[in-house]
């Protein structure tokens, strides 16, 4: 990593074709009450062909390129060219609906050196946006629902977190989970808000992080060397994940693609979160399958979480997850066959190039 100053900030956004959404993440991050100064923004791009650059060259972004376009290796290429005592990790379709939010968090890392990063209270839709926003943010996908039944919207999510894991410490801001070895980790991802003392990183990923396969794993390292995470209570952040059901779904595809064909690619993946998992989890995950395809059991849960949380687009659940059961095995036909997909963009349709060694053809 570069020298920082004590205090910066550095909020890295990977992009790739992000008009429709990236000004609303940039706005949020202007009317942060952090002292403006004391905040860099790291757009990594991984080459747009629409206004996406334009955009953050007029909010003045520090803007990379990303040669091998998926959005973990832009998340790598801003870990080590950021300068700030913080990383911030804020994807181009997240909003921080807190003007605080970068304010609580460093004060929260500063009062507690247990810590090593520190998360948002969850999702809320955007007004306006598709509905299949509702359901990612209480599902996040199938297979995720069912492996770690965790509600994502930020009504339910801070709530869920302090009854799953033990209260460490609180305070009106924020609280701090703890963790012990038997304690199965949530799911996390480098994005949606979450912040990181760079100064604390090292020792617990053992050394710089100069390989590209750290990003997936980067959290979990941390968590289970600290024992310990944090959670911003007031902190939510407007996620704007698909404008459509299709897009969704292409992203759903992506996912079982990478992980049945792709499993040493730095991505999306339960395979990259396998090693950080007791062996109740990793016999768990054969049973999705047969727990899909019977639809029974998607169909009821998407019954009570329409009704509870008076969500109507919970109901595609069930269809959504017997979908997925049936794409599993396809793939894995597939790959029997030594038939391999072409790697697209994470939700597109553009090819990506070889990376880390994987032929992507």
């Amino acid at each position: 990593m570069q020298p920082y100053r004590q205090g910066l900030v550095s909020v890295i956004v990977p992009t790739l074709n992000a008009q429709r959404t990236l000004q609303h993440t940039l706005d949020s991050i202007a009317r942060q009450s952090y002292p403006a100064e004391d905040i860099e923004v790291l757009l990594i791009d991984g080459g747009s062909t629409d206004d996406t650059l334009p955009i953050a060259r007029h909010y003045g972004c520090t803007i990379l390129t990303n040669d091998k376009v998926q959005q973990e290796f832009a998340k790598h290429i801003g870990l080590l060219q950021a300068r700030g005592e913080y990383l911030m990790f804020l994807d181009s379709d997240e909003v921080l609906d807190n003007p605080d939010d970068i304010r609580i968090k460093v004060d929260t890392l500063r009062r507690d050196e247990s810590l090593i990063f520190i998360g948002s209270s969850g999702y809320r839709k955007p007004p306006g946006a598709s509905p299949i926003n509702d359901y990612i943010n209480l599902f996040a996908d199938p297979f995720a629902r069912f492996m770690y039944r965790m509600p994502y919207d930020s009504r339910a999510y801070v709530p869920s977190m302090r009854r799953r894991y033990a209260v460490v410490r609180e305070d009106n801001d924020a609280l701090v989970l703890g963790f012990d070895a038997t304690d199965e980790l949530p799911l996390m991802d480098l994005a949606a808000g979450v912040v990181i003392d760079s100064r604390r990183l090292a020792p617990a990923l053992g050394g710089p992080a100069t390989e590209e396969s750290v990003i997936p794993q980067l959290l979990y390292r941390a968590a289970r060397h600290a024992r310990t995470m944090g959670l911003a209570k007031n902190c939510p952040i407007t996620h704007d994940s698909a404008d459509t059901l299709a897009r969704y779904v292409r992203k759903l595809m992506w996912r079982v693609v990478v992980n049945v064909h792709y499993p040493t690619l730095p991505g999306t993946g339960y395979s990259n979160r396998l090693s950080f998992q007791h062996a109740g989890m990793r016999l768990k995950r054969l049973l999705f399958i047969p727990y899909a395809a019977t639809i029974v059991g998607p169909a009821i849960e998407s019954i009570v979480v329409a009704i509870r949380r008076s969500c109507p687009i919970a109901l595609i659940h069930a269809p959504l997850s017997f979908f997925v059961a049936m794409y599993i095995p396809f793939q894995m036909t597939l790959k029997c066959l030594g038939i391999r997909p072409k790697l697209t963009s994470y939700g597109g349709r553009q090819e990506l190039p070889t990376v880390s060694g994987v032929e992507t053809q």
